[in-house]
């Protein structure tokens, strides 16, 4: 790996690795200042919303578990609204920051789900990938996620 690359993620996981503790009552404090009620809830579950619409209009909501790639799952806030949605599903969560991984919910770490921080660690054949509020944290000049994608994503989704 480049250095310049290496040192990047380093910096962004020192970055993120400070916020893990607090993560979630900082997003929903944040958002409640602009919106009112359970703003994080509700964009969570909009979300649900489109991800059902998309798996149902793709024939993805079989019966063989649908297998789905949460990179840049933080702590695992939205991995555990896709745990509480969907029946037949295996989530594998990947973040550069080790200490929002370990924040990441234990209910949801069941099965064949797993959470890591290591890239080495993830599958090669993801029905869907998602990238939720993660590329604004990206350098432009790296090409770095979308070829992590194409290598994760099963050959059918490529």
């Amino acid at each position: 790996m480049e250095s310049g690359v290496r040192s990047q993620e380093s910096g962004q996981e020192q970055e993120f690795d400070s916020f893990a503790e607090n993560y979630s009552s900082e997003v929903d404090n944040e958002l409640s200042a602009v919106l009112k009620g359970n703003p994080h809830e509700y964009f969570n579950q909009y979300k649900i919303f489109y991800l059902r619409k998309i798996f149902n209009s793709q024939q993805k909501l079989t019966s063989n578990p649908l297998k789905i790639l949460d990179y840049g799952c933080g702590v695992g806030l939205f991995s555990k609204t896709i745990y509480d949605a969907f029946n037949n599903i295996i989530i594998h969560g990947f973040d550069v920051s080790s200490k929002s991984i370990d924040q990441v919910p234990e209910e949801i770490r069941t099965g064949r789900n797993f959470f890591t921080s290591n890239l080495a660690e993830l599958d090669s054949d993801y029905d869907i990938a998602l990238l939720i509020t993660v590329l604004h944290h990206v350098v432009p000049e790296s090409e770095r996620p979308g070829k992590i994608f194409i290598s994760v994503l099963s050959p059918a989704e490529n």
